[in-house]
């Protein structure tokens, strides 16, 4: 699975998400901010 293969699987499933379940899972304080984690993580950090 390719990074852009995690990052598609990833946004997908923080969609489905309320606001306040992706605050809790991503430790974050809004689903904009998950967003952006998830992509630098697997652009840059993975």
């Amino acid at each position: 699975m390719t990074a852009e293969d995690r990052i598609e699987y990833e946004i997908t499933a923080l969609e489905k998400m309320s606001e306040e379940e992706a605050c809790k899972f991503y430790n974050v304080d809004s689903k904009e901010e998950a967003r952006k984690g998830i992509i630098e993580y697997w652009k840059y950090i993975a």
